[in-house]
């Protein structure tokens, strides 16, 4: 498909009255989005009712803009991809109300041969975090597209752990793809791209993300997968949309039992209970239950590399098997930013400090602070304890 008929297509979506089954009825019966635009008004006529939207083609409305909000994205490197491309995701394409188009900036992966989505809580506990790292480490060789939401989170914690694992992994958002939301993971974002992974939209460039949007994502992350596994959620939230769409759209829908106490163990026990998803307690569950024979190995060089690199700086280990750190801990404090410094500063004292202490000394918001301790996590800096506390690692 070539850049005019991509204008085409846009032009005619956003006429007043042309709603996604009339644009893609129209096209399918028309050819091509330029046959539309160089039909006379009798053989309009004979596919659209609508006297208004007729005048609006033969008028070429909204063809300035379309052509100024095509070329931007192509300026910026986003795809635009329509529904009549031929890398449409085609799981997308049979759903319910799929979208005209798709705003990719990075590889459009989405036709991957697997691909499971992974979401969960926003305040996942330290069996969530714990289980993702499971899942998707099992899950990375058997050549898994991870998608998620890049949510606050399960969500960010599995794009995190896609990327150590070396997995690609595509983030569906509900504003335009030069609006990251939360702000605080468009490094994560970047890493995704640089690594082969991408991030996705239904919206044009400078759309807000507005609340209304985020139901229509949680839909495209059901469309776009083979299946949904459910870390962790409460009784009522997107994560649970999410695995209503999968249902209604025929995907495998797996989640994981919690303790029946916890309020983010709510939604995986109900829908477990009702049979609207798969008790899974192991990745080999979904490996199994999705028939996936072939063991696809995937680990690259670098990746082995930095394996090797790990264990010659493993150096002993006390009897907590807590690794000791070779860099000086000034070294490192010298690095953080002042938020993570003020972390690290209540936590010196030696004990392990409760989320909600942490909150209380630093004057860190909550999801703010839950994103800086994820982070720190990862470079080893402190250890995620039983009970939703936090100790110093180095």
């Amino acid at each position: 498909m070539d850049d005019e008929e991509r204008i085409l297509l846009f032009a005619l979506s956003s006429i007043n009255g042309v709603g996604a089954h009339l644009w893609q009825e129209i096209i399918k019966k028309m050819g091509s989005a330029k046959k539309v635009y160089s039909s006379t008004k009798c053989d309009l006529r004979e596919i659209i009712s609508n006297e208004k939207i007729i005048s609006a083609i033969l008028e070429k409305e909204g063809m300035e803009d379309a052509e100024k909000l095509f070329l931007e994205h192509k300026k910026k490197g986003v795809k635009v991809v329509s529904y009549f491309d031929d890398d449409y995701p085609a799981r997308l394409r049979n759903i319910n109300k799929p979208p005209c188009f798709l705003f990719i900036l990075g590889e459009n992966n989405l036709n991957s041969k697997r691909v499971v989505s992974v979401i969960g809580t926003r305040y996942p506990s330290t069996y969530g975090r714990e289980n993702t790292a499971k899942f998707l480490e099992g899950l990375s060789d058997y050549g898994v597209l991870l998608m998620s939401g890049l949510a606050y989170g399960i969500d960010v914690i599995a794009h995190k752990h896609a990327l150590k694992y070396d997995m690609k992994t595509a983030a569906i958002i509900a504003g335009g793809v030069d609006r990251i939301y939360p702000a605080e993971h468009k490094p994560i974002a970047e890493e995704m791209i640089k690594n082969g992974g991408c991030i996705v939209s239904e919206s044009p460039l400078g759309t807000e993300p507005e609340k209304y949007l985020f139901p229509a994502r949680n839909r495209i992350i059901a469309g776009c997968s083979d299946a949904v596994l459910i870390i962790e959620a409460g009784h009522k939230s997107g994560t649970i949309i999410t695995a209503i769409c999968a249902n209604d759209f025929n995907r495998e829908v797996f989640a994981i039992p919690g303790d029946v106490n916890r309020s983010t163990s709510i939604g995986c026990n109900n829908l477990i209970k009702k049979n609207q998803a798969q008790l899974v307690t192991s990745y080999e569950d979904i490996v199994m239950m999705m028939n996936w024979k072939d063991k696809i190995e995937h680990k690259t060089k670098e990746r082995e590399k930095m394996l090797v690199r790990e264990i010659e700086n493993c150096g002993e280990c006390d009897g907590n098997d807590k690794k000791k750190s070779s860099e000086p801990l000034s070294d490192i404090y010298a690095s953080l930013n002042e938020k993570e410094r003020a972390i690290v500063d209540v936590l010196s004292c030696g004990e392990a400090l409760f989320f909600d202490e942490i909150v209380s000394k630093t004057h860190i918001s909550t999801q703010e602070l839950s994103f800086l301790l994820l982070n720190m996590e990862f470079k080893d800096i402190i250890i995620n304890l039983p009970g939703n506390k936090y100790k110093l690692k180095i």
